[in-house]
């Protein structure tokens, strides 16, 4: 049987509180730019984003049907795991106490924008994190130029593509960046 590659339909971002920015995912097959932060598993559905009442991000692989919490501060499990008896018990407390100070330390998000595999996801605080392979892996971003640090609370997140972005706080701070992240400019 061979398999029709095709234009896919776009998975919308599910965006609830505050009126935050929105994207999209697509889902179809494999592609690639050369970039690694493009790589794009294309047979596995798209996630869809939405951050609930309580202000958690959270994620669907089924077009919204059920949703997960996802924790940008946890760090990816490994692939693959030994198990060795006496070692792993202790080894599985260790984790899990680990697992439950990130928990206790997950910020409040307030918006969260999705642009293919880029996803950015800000809250209180100033908090703005970015994931550039679909929430698989995280990085805490903090906006900052010559003389300014972002403050407030993002409200708002709007990215025309993975490079160009812009921030809003509630103290009226517009911050734009053109390279993904790495620099911001102060408006």
């Amino acid at each position: 049987m061979r398999l029709g590659l095709g234009k896919a339909k776009p998975a919308e971002a599910v965006i609830a509180a505050s009126g935050a920015a929105s994207g999209t995912l697509s889902a179809g097959s494999s592609i690639s730019s050369g970039d690694r932060r493009h790589s794009l598993n294309l047979l596995a559905p798209a996630p869809r984003w939405t951050i609930n009442s309580a202000g958690n991000l959270q994620r669907s692989f089924d077009q919204g049907s059920t949703w997960q919490d996802v924790n940008v501060n946890a760090t990816p499990m490994p692939a693959t795991s030994l198990e060795i008896s006496a070692q792993t018990s202790q080894a599985k407390v260790k984790d899990r106490r680990r697992e439950k100070t990130a928990e206790k330390s997950a910020p409040t998000f307030r918006a969260v924008a999705v642009t293919g595999t880029d996803v950015w996801a800000g809250g209180a605080a100033g908090a703005l994190y970015h994931s550039p392979d679909a929430g698989n892996h995280w990085t805490h971003v903090i906006p900052t130029s010559a003389v300014a640090v972002l403050t407030g609370d993002i409200v708002s997140l709007e990215f025309s593509d993975a490079l160009h972005g812009k921030v809003s706080t509630s103290t009226a701070e517009i911050w734009i960046t053109s390279d993904d992240g790495q620099t911001w400019q102060k408006q």
